[in-house]
């Protein structure tokens, strides 16, 4: 079944519903991931990457992987809704290998305020900003 998404579309579905779709395998898991790579407007410099098999571990419907220039050590992660998690979040993660924080969780997939995030833990990075610090600055304290 070749499925259309779009934000509306992706935000009307349950958890349970992306999982699902998940589960119909890697066409549609690419699908989903394009129409969330498509709406974000990425930094200069920046690359994303989509998790189309279990590249990322496969633990969300939709995993994108977002990382500045080579020399800054961060990446952060944005996951959809299913049984991990309730809600779509962003997690940045210092490197090598560190703690893990929350930027952003919400019930809906919001690309504007997405790429404002973004762009706004770009120019931290660019003022010199650790990602320890990018974390205590926009992190939010996340509930569910």
């Amino acid at each position: 079944m070749n499925t259309f998404f779009s934000t509306e579309a992706l935000n009307s579905m349950t958890p349970d519903e992306l999982e699902v779709l998940r589960d119909r395998g890697l066409p549609e898991r690419q699908r989903m991931t394009d129409c969330v790579i498509a709406a974000l407007n990425i930094p200069d410099g920046w690359s994303i990457a989509g998790e189309w098999q279990s590249e990322f571990g496969g633990l969300f419907p939709v995993q994108c992987r977002l990382t500045p220039d080579l020399n800054k050590p961060l990446t952060l992660s944005l996951c959809s809704p299913g049984d991990v998690s309730p809600m779509w979040v962003v997690v940045i993660q210092a490197h090598p290998a560190q703690r893990v924080r929350v930027l952003h969780a919400a019930a809906e997939f919001y690309p504007a305020s997405l790429s404002v995030l973004l762009a706004n833990v770009d120019w931290l990075l660019r003022d010199g900003r650790s990602a320890h610090a990018i974390a205590d600055e926009l992190g939010e304290g996340v509930v569910w």
